[in-house]
């Protein structure tokens, strides 16, 4: 089975942090309480322990910055070997980030109360009302402003 360590959080204004140094490398065995990084933030510097015992993966960069709470790396604790991996890779492809940016499709979207061109309005509708212009009017509430 795999835990993910994640970056703690000290308080409400912690944004993010930064992994300032892994003391524990990736295929490293470690044990639980032991001290695997230490992280920097704006206004404080931490230590980051295993929260078991097991085989760390590392998944964030030593000096990289990175929001609060995100992974930073993984524990293989000692489970039988095919559920193990199975689900340390599913996690390790969960927590990676994407290489290259994605590039975002733009979309528009036309909000019109006229019809169509080329479409004729339904004999006797007009066109919507809102109650504000409505209540602007000279007339008050019901007078159009055609």
């Amino acid at each position: 089975m795999c835990v993910t360590v994640v970056l703690p959080t000290t308080g409400k204004t912690m944004d993010d942090g930064a992994v300032a140094a892994w003391l524990a490398h990736t295929g490293d065995r470690v044990r639980k309480g032991q001290v695997i990084a230490q992280i920097e933030t704006r206004l404080a510097a931490f230590d980051v322990e295993a929260p078991v015992a097991g085989v760390l993966r590392v998944l964030v960069r030593s000096e990289q910055t990175v929001p609060a709470l995100t992974a930073l790396a993984m524990v293989e604790t000692d489970e039988p070997e095919e559920a193990r991996s199975a689900y340390c890779q599913v996690r390790e492809e969960a927590a990676t980030p994407p290489v290259a940016p994605v590039a975002k499709e733009e979309t528009s979207i036309r909000i019109t109360t006229e019809p169509e061109p080329g479409q004729a309005r339904p004999a006797g509708a007009q066109p919507p009302k809102s109650h504000l212009l409505s209540r602007l009017a000279p007339g008050g509430w019901g007078t159009s402003w055609a």
